[in-house]
Protein backbone atom coordinates (compact mmCIF):
# COMPACT_ATOMS: atom_id res chain seq x y z
CA UNK A 1 0.00 0.00 0.00
CA UNK A 2 1.77 3.35 -1.19
CA UNK A 3 1.30 6.22 1.14
CA UNK A 4 -0.86 8.47 -0.50
CA UNK A 5 -3.64 5.01 -0.09
CA UNK A 6 -2.42 4.72 4.05
CA UNK A 7 -3.34 8.48 3.93
CA UNK A 8 -6.51 8.18 2.67
CA UNK A 9 -7.54 4.81 4.48
CA UNK A 10 -6.30 6.97 7.87
CA UNK A 11 -8.36 9.81 6.77
CA UNK A 12 -11.69 7.47 6.40
CA UNK A 13 -11.32 6.52 9.82
CA UNK A 14 -11.01 9.79 11.10
CA UNK A 15 -13.91 10.67 9.26
CA UNK A 16 -15.76 8.14 10.81
CA UNK A 17 -14.62 9.01 14.05
CA UNK A 18 -15.60 12.43 13.39
CA UNK A 19 -19.41 11.85 11.87
CA UNK A 20 -20.29 9.31 13.71
CA UNK A 21 -19.63 9.53 17.46
CA UNK A 22 -20.04 6.41 19.82
CA UNK A 23 -23.40 7.16 21.92
CA UNK A 24 -23.32 7.20 25.22
CA UNK A 25 -24.84 4.52 27.07
CA UNK A 26 -27.73 5.45 29.53
CA UNK A 27 -30.94 3.02 30.19
CA UNK A 28 -29.42 -0.29 30.70
CA UNK A 29 -32.59 -2.19 29.72
CA UNK A 30 -32.26 -3.32 26.58
CA UNK A 31 -36.42 -3.15 25.69
CA UNK A 32 -37.71 -0.63 27.86
CA UNK A 33 -40.68 -0.17 26.09
CA UNK A 34 -41.51 -3.65 25.18
CA UNK A 35 -41.36 -2.94 21.17
CA UNK A 36 -38.84 -5.73 20.29
CA UNK A 37 -41.05 -8.21 19.02
CA UNK A 38 -41.50 -11.18 16.93
CA UNK A 39 -43.08 -11.56 14.08
CA UNK A 40 -46.45 -12.61 15.55
CA UNK A 41 -47.95 -10.52 18.89
CA UNK A 42 -50.12 -13.14 20.08
CA UNK A 43 -50.54 -11.96 23.60
CA UNK A 44 -48.36 -14.39 25.19
CA UNK A 45 -45.45 -12.23 26.59
CA UNK A 46 -42.89 -15.99 26.33
CA UNK A 47 -43.36 -15.58 22.29
CA UNK A 48 -44.17 -12.13 21.59
CA UNK A 49 -41.12 -10.98 23.23
CA UNK A 50 -37.28 -11.32 22.22
CA UNK A 51 -35.92 -9.51 25.20
CA UNK A 52 -38.55 -10.60 28.30
CA UNK A 53 -39.40 -13.78 29.86
CA UNK A 54 -41.26 -15.23 32.68
CA UNK A 55 -39.02 -16.12 35.00
CA UNK A 56 -39.78 -19.88 36.01
CA UNK A 57 -42.50 -21.47 33.70
CA UNK A 58 -42.19 -24.25 35.77
CA UNK A 59 -43.37 -22.94 39.01
CA UNK A 60 -47.26 -24.24 39.07
CA UNK A 61 -47.78 -20.80 41.57
CA UNK A 62 -46.72 -18.11 38.98
CA UNK A 63 -48.60 -16.95 35.85
CA UNK A 64 -46.52 -15.80 32.74
CA UNK A 65 -47.16 -12.34 31.97
CA UNK A 66 -49.20 -10.90 29.08
CA UNK A 67 -47.98 -8.90 26.38
CA UNK A 68 -50.72 -6.27 24.93
CA UNK A 69 -50.17 -4.00 22.27
CA UNK A 70 -52.14 -1.90 18.97
CA UNK A 71 -51.39 -4.73 16.78
CA UNK A 72 -52.30 -7.75 18.29
CA UNK A 73 -53.17 -10.44 16.41
CA UNK A 74 -55.60 -11.50 19.70
CA UNK A 75 -58.02 -8.94 20.38
CA UNK A 76 -58.23 -9.54 24.53
CA UNK A 77 -54.93 -8.95 24.45
CA UNK A 78 -55.25 -5.28 22.52
CA UNK A 79 -54.13 -1.40 23.10
CA UNK A 80 -55.89 0.77 24.54
CA UNK A 81 -59.24 -2.01 25.23
CA UNK A 82 -58.67 -5.25 26.35
CA UNK A 83 -60.54 -7.43 28.79
CA UNK A 84 -58.52 -6.41 31.51
CA UNK A 85 -58.38 -2.64 31.10
CA UNK A 86 -58.95 0.69 29.46
CA UNK A 87 -55.38 2.17 28.78
CA UNK A 88 -53.08 3.76 25.89
CA UNK A 89 -49.30 2.51 26.35
CA UNK A 90 -47.02 5.19 28.32
CA UNK A 91 -45.22 5.57 24.99
CA UNK A 92 -44.49 3.32 22.04
CA UNK A 93 -47.01 0.27 20.64
CA UNK A 94 -46.47 -1.98 24.07
CA UNK A 95 -46.97 -2.78 27.87
CA UNK A 96 -46.50 -6.07 29.71
CA UNK A 97 -49.49 -7.22 32.30
CA UNK A 98 -48.81 -8.42 35.66
CA UNK A 99 -50.93 -10.72 38.49
CA UNK A 100 -49.44 -9.55 41.34
CA UNK A 101 -52.07 -11.66 43.88
CA UNK A 102 -54.34 -13.84 43.72
CA UNK A 103 -57.02 -15.33 46.08
CA UNK A 104 -59.58 -16.95 44.69
CA UNK A 105 -57.80 -20.44 43.88
CA UNK A 106 -54.59 -22.00 44.69
CA UNK A 107 -52.49 -21.17 41.63
CA UNK A 108 -51.19 -18.39 39.44
CA UNK A 109 -50.44 -16.35 42.31
CA UNK A 110 -48.14 -13.65 40.69
CA UNK A 111 -45.97 -13.03 37.23
CA UNK A 112 -42.57 -12.45 37.20
CA UNK A 113 -40.67 -10.66 34.50
CA UNK A 114 -37.20 -11.14 33.38
CA UNK A 115 -34.88 -9.37 31.61
CA UNK A 116 -30.78 -9.22 31.15
CA UNK A 117 -28.99 -5.75 31.23
CA UNK A 118 -26.95 -4.07 28.96
CA UNK A 119 -24.01 -3.63 30.96
CA UNK A 120 -22.85 -5.33 34.17
CA UNK A 121 -23.51 -2.87 37.21
CA UNK A 122 -20.67 -0.75 38.52
CA UNK A 123 -19.65 -1.60 42.22
CA UNK A 124 -20.36 1.14 44.05
CA UNK A 125 -21.99 3.31 41.58
CA UNK A 126 -26.04 4.41 42.64
CA UNK A 127 -28.78 3.72 40.19
CA UNK A 128 -31.98 5.12 39.66
CA UNK A 129 -34.62 2.67 38.63
CA UNK A 130 -37.58 3.25 37.25
CA UNK A 131 -40.77 1.92 35.46
CA UNK A 132 -44.77 3.14 35.15
CA UNK A 133 -47.37 1.32 36.17
CA UNK A 134 -51.27 1.62 35.85
CA UNK A 135 -53.93 -1.29 37.77
CA UNK A 136 -56.10 -3.16 35.92
CA UNK A 137 -59.95 -2.12 36.71
CA UNK A 138 -61.82 -4.87 34.76
CA UNK A 139 -62.08 -8.17 36.01
CA UNK A 140 -60.31 -7.68 38.95
CA UNK A 141 -61.65 -6.85 42.65
CA UNK A 142 -58.57 -5.39 44.10
CA UNK A 143 -55.81 -3.02 44.21
CA UNK A 144 -52.35 -3.02 45.93
CA UNK A 145 -49.02 -1.84 46.78
CA UNK A 146 -46.89 -5.33 45.57
CA UNK A 147 -44.49 -4.62 42.83
CA UNK A 148 -41.00 -4.59 42.97
CA UNK A 149 -37.79 -4.36 40.63
CA UNK A 150 -34.99 -6.92 41.93
CA UNK A 151 -31.17 -7.43 40.24
CA UNK A 152 -29.06 -10.28 40.58
CA UNK A 153 -25.93 -11.90 38.89
CA UNK A 154 -28.31 -15.13 37.36
CA UNK A 155 -28.84 -17.36 40.31
CA UNK A 156 -32.58 -16.83 40.30
CA UNK A 157 -32.60 -18.37 37.27
CA UNK A 158 -30.85 -21.53 38.45
CA UNK A 159 -32.83 -21.44 42.02
CA UNK A 160 -35.83 -20.35 41.12
CA UNK A 161 -37.37 -23.82 40.69
CA UNK A 162 -36.74 -25.00 44.20
CA UNK A 163 -36.32 -21.82 46.50
CA UNK A 164 -40.06 -20.77 46.71
CA UNK A 165 -43.26 -21.55 48.82
CA UNK A 166 -46.86 -22.40 46.76
CA UNK A 167 -48.04 -18.65 46.84
CA UNK A 168 -44.84 -18.15 44.23
CA UNK A 169 -43.26 -16.20 46.83
CA UNK A 170 -38.80 -16.43 46.70
CA UNK A 171 -38.43 -15.15 50.43
CA UNK A 172 -34.83 -15.06 49.72
CA UNK A 173 -35.46 -12.28 47.59
CA UNK A 174 -34.47 -8.45 49.04
CA UNK A 175 -35.63 -6.19 46.03
CA UNK A 176 -33.36 -3.05 45.65
CA UNK A 177 -36.22 -1.48 44.82
CA UNK A 178 -40.18 -0.93 45.93
CA UNK A 179 -42.94 0.31 45.93
CA UNK A 180 -43.44 2.03 49.24
CA UNK A 181 -45.59 -0.59 51.97
CA UNK A 182 -49.56 0.62 51.89
CA UNK A 183 -49.14 3.15 49.16
CA UNK A 184 -51.58 1.36 47.13
CA UNK A 185 -51.83 1.84 43.47
CA UNK A 186 -55.06 2.69 42.45
CA UNK A 187 -55.03 5.24 39.72
CA UNK A 188 -56.51 3.80 36.65
CA UNK A 189 -56.48 7.09 34.60
CA UNK A 190 -52.78 8.15 35.15
CA UNK A 191 -49.35 6.18 34.66
CA UNK A 192 -47.58 6.59 37.69
CA UNK A 193 -43.84 6.49 38.36
CA UNK A 194 -42.32 3.45 40.35
CA UNK A 195 -38.98 4.38 41.14
CA UNK A 196 -35.80 4.03 43.77
CA UNK A 197 -32.34 4.55 44.16
CA UNK A 198 -29.74 1.25 45.08
CA UNK A 199 -25.76 1.11 45.39
CA UNK A 200 -24.83 -1.93 42.93
CA UNK A 201 -22.37 -4.49 44.07
CA UNK A 202 -21.05 -4.97 40.76
CA UNK A 203 -22.58 -8.22 39.76
CA UNK A 204 -25.95 -7.21 38.74
CA UNK A 205 -26.93 -8.47 35.22
CA UNK A 206 -30.49 -9.38 35.27
CA UNK A 207 -33.78 -7.34 36.33
CA UNK A 208 -36.63 -9.30 37.87
CA UNK A 209 -40.34 -7.52 38.01
CA UNK A 210 -42.83 -8.55 40.17
CA UNK A 211 -44.55 -8.69 43.65
CA UNK A 212 -41.95 -10.44 46.08
CA UNK A 213 -44.14 -10.03 49.00
CA UNK A 214 -46.57 -12.74 50.97
CA UNK A 215 -49.76 -12.20 50.36
CA UNK A 216 -50.23 -11.14 53.79
CA UNK A 217 -47.56 -8.54 53.73
CA UNK A 218 -49.13 -7.50 50.82
CA UNK A 219 -51.43 -4.50 51.23
CA UNK A 220 -54.60 -5.18 49.09
CA UNK A 221 -58.04 -2.63 48.82
CA UNK A 222 -61.37 -3.79 47.11
CA UNK A 223 -62.62 -2.43 44.53
CA UNK A 224 -66.48 -2.37 44.44
CA UNK A 225 -66.20 -0.08 40.99
CA UNK A 226 -65.53 -3.13 39.22
CA UNK A 227 -66.81 -5.47 41.05
CA UNK A 228 -68.98 -7.59 38.73
CA UNK A 229 -69.99 -11.19 39.94
CA UNK A 230 -69.51 -13.73 39.05
CA UNK A 231 -66.85 -12.09 36.13
CA UNK A 232 -65.06 -10.28 39.12
CA UNK A 233 -61.97 -11.74 40.99
CA UNK A 234 -60.37 -11.52 43.93
CA UNK A 235 -57.04 -10.60 42.41
CA UNK A 236 -54.64 -7.96 41.08
CA UNK A 237 -52.70 -6.92 38.14
CA UNK A 238 -50.60 -4.25 36.68
CA UNK A 239 -49.83 -3.23 33.27
CA UNK A 240 -46.42 -1.88 33.27
CA UNK A 241 -44.33 0.20 30.32
CA UNK A 242 -41.23 2.00 30.24
CA UNK A 243 -38.11 0.05 32.50
CA UNK A 244 -35.14 1.90 33.07
CA UNK A 245 -31.99 1.85 35.16
CA UNK A 246 -29.39 5.00 34.61
CA UNK A 247 -26.67 5.67 36.92
CA UNK A 248 -27.35 8.79 38.76
CA UNK A 249 -24.02 10.45 37.64
CA UNK A 250 -25.45 10.10 34.12
CA UNK A 251 -23.42 12.62 32.17
CA UNK A 252 -22.67 13.50 28.53
CA UNK A 253 -25.10 11.00 26.65
CA UNK A 254 -25.64 13.58 23.87
CA UNK A 255 -23.76 14.46 20.82
CA UNK A 256 -23.93 16.76 18.38
CA UNK A 257 -25.00 16.26 14.93
CA UNK A 258 -25.53 18.10 11.26
CA UNK A 259 -27.97 18.82 8.72
CA UNK A 260 -28.92 21.16 5.76
CA UNK A 261 -30.13 24.67 6.90
CA UNK A 262 -34.19 24.02 6.41
CA UNK A 263 -34.12 20.41 6.70
CA UNK A 264 -35.22 18.04 9.75
CA UNK A 265 -33.12 16.20 11.39
CA UNK A 266 -33.75 13.57 15.14
CA UNK A 267 -31.40 14.28 17.65
CA UNK A 268 -30.77 12.68 21.25
CA UNK A 269 -31.48 8.78 22.23
CA UNK A 270 -32.64 5.65 20.20
CA UNK A 271 -36.18 5.79 20.03
CA UNK A 272 -38.41 4.98 23.52
CA UNK A 273 -34.88 4.68 25.55
CA UNK A 274 -36.04 6.91 27.97
CA UNK A 275 -39.86 8.20 27.48
CA UNK A 276 -39.25 10.83 30.21
CA UNK A 277 -36.75 13.34 28.49
CA UNK A 278 -37.80 16.73 28.09
CA UNK A 279 -36.17 19.02 25.08
CA UNK A 280 -35.59 22.72 25.51
CA UNK A 281 -34.05 25.36 23.04
CA UNK A 282 -31.13 26.70 24.66
CA UNK A 283 -33.45 30.00 26.39
CA UNK A 284 -34.97 26.72 27.97
CA UNK A 285 -38.24 27.31 26.33
CA UNK A 286 -40.00 23.63 26.66
CA UNK A 287 -40.16 22.22 23.16
CA UNK A 288 -40.91 18.20 23.25
CA UNK A 289 -40.48 15.12 25.35
CA UNK A 290 -38.59 11.78 24.82
CA UNK A 291 -35.56 9.89 24.15
CA UNK A 292 -35.23 12.15 20.74
CA UNK A 293 -36.41 14.71 18.85
CA UNK A 294 -37.30 16.01 15.26
CA UNK A 295 -35.88 19.83 15.17
CA UNK A 296 -35.59 21.90 11.80
CA UNK A 297 -32.88 24.38 13.01
CA UNK A 298 -33.15 28.01 11.73
CA UNK A 299 -29.98 28.78 12.23
CA UNK A 300 -26.55 27.84 11.74
CA UNK A 301 -25.25 26.44 14.93
CA UNK A 302 -28.52 25.80 17.22
CA UNK A 303 -28.29 24.17 20.64
CA UNK A 304 -30.53 21.98 22.12
CA UNK A 305 -30.97 20.78 26.09
CA UNK A 306 -32.76 17.53 27.46
CA UNK A 307 -33.22 17.02 31.18
CA UNK A 308 -34.24 14.13 32.51
CA UNK A 309 -35.25 13.45 36.00
CA UNK A 310 -33.01 10.19 37.74
CA UNK A 311 -35.41 9.65 41.13
CA UNK A 312 -35.78 13.56 41.67
CA UNK A 313 -32.67 14.54 40.41
CA UNK A 314 -32.79 16.53 37.07
CA UNK A 315 -29.89 15.72 34.92
CA UNK A 316 -29.21 17.96 31.90
CA UNK A 317 -27.01 17.66 28.60
CA UNK A 318 -26.27 19.97 25.54
CA UNK A 319 -26.19 19.52 21.62
CA UNK A 320 -25.34 21.41 18.97
CA UNK A 321 -26.87 20.99 15.27
CA UNK A 322 -25.13 22.26 12.82
CA UNK A 323 -26.75 23.76 9.66
CA UNK A 324 -24.93 24.18 6.66
CA UNK A 325 -25.66 27.41 4.94
CA UNK A 326 -25.10 25.44 1.79
CA UNK A 327 -28.56 24.41 0.00
CA UNK A 328 -28.27 21.04 -1.99
CA UNK A 329 -28.20 21.41 -5.80
CA UNK A 330 -30.46 19.78 -7.62
CA UNK A 331 -27.62 18.59 -10.05
CA UNK A 332 -25.83 15.54 -10.03
CA UNK A 333 -22.79 15.31 -7.79
CA UNK A 334 -19.51 16.09 -9.60
CA UNK A 335 -17.27 13.65 -10.44
CA UNK A 336 -15.44 11.40 -8.51
CA UNK A 337 -17.98 12.65 -5.25
CA UNK A 338 -16.82 9.73 -3.66
CA UNK A 339 -13.50 10.02 -3.60
CA UNK A 340 -13.24 13.87 -2.61
CA UNK A 341 -11.48 14.10 1.14
CA UNK A 342 -10.30 16.71 3.11
CA UNK A 343 -6.67 15.86 4.97
CA UNK A 344 -6.48 16.36 7.67
CA UNK A 345 -10.17 16.95 8.91
CA UNK A 346 -9.92 18.06 11.85
CA UNK A 347 -7.09 20.22 11.47
CA UNK A 348 -5.27 23.22 12.97
CA UNK A 349 -6.31 25.39 9.37
CA UNK A 350 -4.17 24.27 7.15
CA UNK A 351 -5.81 21.37 5.08
CA UNK A 352 -5.50 19.73 1.48
CA UNK A 353 -8.59 18.50 -0.80
CA UNK A 354 -7.73 15.30 -2.28
CA UNK A 355 -9.99 13.96 -5.45
CA UNK A 356 -9.04 10.94 -7.74
CA UNK A 357 -10.13 12.64 -10.64
CA UNK A 358 -9.03 16.10 -11.66
CA UNK A 359 -11.48 18.99 -12.02
CA UNK A 360 -11.49 21.26 -14.45
CA UNK A 361 -12.40 24.89 -13.73
CA UNK A 362 -14.19 23.59 -10.61
CA UNK A 363 -14.73 26.48 -7.96
CA UNK A 364 -14.71 26.03 -4.02
CA UNK A 365 -16.45 28.30 -1.60
CA UNK A 366 -15.78 27.56 2.18
CA UNK A 367 -18.11 29.19 4.73
CA UNK A 368 -18.38 29.84 8.66
CA UNK A 369 -21.32 28.88 10.97
CA UNK A 370 -22.63 32.13 10.51
CA UNK A 371 -22.81 31.82 6.65
CA UNK A 372 -19.80 34.00 5.85
CA UNK A 373 -17.40 33.33 3.02
CA UNK A 374 -14.01 33.14 4.16
CA UNK A 375 -12.67 31.90 1.84
CA UNK A 376 -13.51 31.55 -2.83
CA UNK A 377 -11.31 29.88 -5.05
CA UNK A 378 -12.55 30.23 -9.39
CA UNK A 379 -10.96 27.80 -12.43
CA UNK A 380 -9.31 25.53 -10.06
CA UNK A 381 -7.83 22.54 -12.62
CA UNK A 382 -6.22 19.25 -10.96
CA UNK A 383 -7.15 17.07 -8.60
CA UNK A 384 -5.10 18.32 -5.31
CA UNK A 385 -5.49 21.89 -3.75
CA UNK A 386 -4.01 23.04 -0.61
CA UNK A 387 -5.68 26.12 1.56
CA UNK A 388 -4.96 27.74 5.04
CA UNK A 389 -7.40 29.23 7.47
CA UNK A 390 -5.23 29.37 10.59
CA UNK A 391 -6.39 32.92 11.35
CA UNK A 392 -9.71 31.89 11.76
CA UNK A 393 -11.30 31.01 14.99
CA UNK A 394 -12.01 27.32 16.08
CA UNK A 395 -15.26 25.81 15.00
CA UNK A 396 -16.95 23.98 12.16
CA UNK A 397 -16.90 25.40 8.22
CA UNK A 398 -18.81 23.94 5.48
CA UNK A 399 -16.46 23.23 2.03
CA UNK A 400 -18.53 23.72 -1.31
CA UNK A 401 -16.66 22.67 -4.16
CA UNK A 402 -18.54 23.23 -7.96
CA UNK A 403 -18.47 21.86 -11.57
CA UNK A 404 -20.25 21.88 -14.42
CA UNK A 405 -21.92 18.51 -13.38
CA UNK A 406 -23.10 19.65 -9.82
CA UNK A 407 -22.05 20.23 -6.41
CA UNK A 408 -20.55 18.35 -3.67
CA UNK A 409 -20.50 19.65 0.20
CA UNK A 410 -18.11 18.95 2.86
CA UNK A 411 -17.89 20.01 6.58
CA UNK A 412 -14.09 20.83 8.11
CA UNK A 413 -13.85 20.89 12.01
CA UNK A 414 -10.64 23.54 12.82
CA UNK A 415 -9.45 23.31 16.05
Amino acid sequence: MNLYSKLQVAFCCLLLLVANPAKAQLNLIPDPSFEDTTGIVDGAGTTSLKRWHNLDSNNFYCAPFSYFSYITQNPPYSLPDNQWCYQNSHSGGGVIEFDFIWTANPFWKRSLARTKLKSLLVAGKTYCAKMYVNPCEKYYGYFTDGIAMYFDNGQLDTMATILHDTSGVYTFVNPQVNNPSGNVLSDTMNWVAVSGTFVANGTETFLTIGNFKTDAATTKVFNPVSFVPPDTVYASALIIDDVSVIPLDAANWLHDTSCILGDSVYIGLPKYEFSDGMWYDINMNYIGKGSGIKVKPTQWATKYIQQIDLCGIIRSDTLTVWAAPLGLAPNPSPEGEGNIRIYPNPSDGEFSILANESFTNASLKIVNITGKIILQREWLNGKSFSYNISCETNGVYFIEIKTDKGIKQMKLVKE
